[in-house]
C-alpha cells in the first residue's frame, strides 16, 4: 500500500492513515536503534583509545621502574 494506491482510490483514508502511522512508528524505531548503535560505537572507540594510551604509558613506566617493581 502507499500513497499511489490512496490517490487511485484503491484504499480508503483510514487504511492510508494506519499505514502512515505504522511507517512512522517503524521509522522512529529504526532511528532509535541507530542512535543506540552510534552511542555504543563511540563508547567503544573511547575505551579503545584509553587502552592504547594505557599500553603506551605502561611501556614508559616499565622502563623507569625499579627492578623490584
Amino acid at each position: 500500500m502507499g500513497t499511489d494506491a490512496y490517490y487511485r482510490n484503491a484504499i480508503d483514508v483510514e487504511i492510508h492513515r494506519e499505514e502512515q502511522d505504522r511507517l512512522t512508528r517503524e521509522t522512529q524505531e529504526v532511528n532509535q536503534r541507530l542512535s543506540r548503535g552510534t552511542a555504543t560505537l563511540k563508547e567503544g572507540q573511547e575505551i579503545l583509545e584509553m587502552a592504547i594510551r594505557l599500553a603506551d604509558s605502561s611501556v614508559a613506566t616499565y622502563r623507569v621502574a625499579k627492578p623490584a617493581t
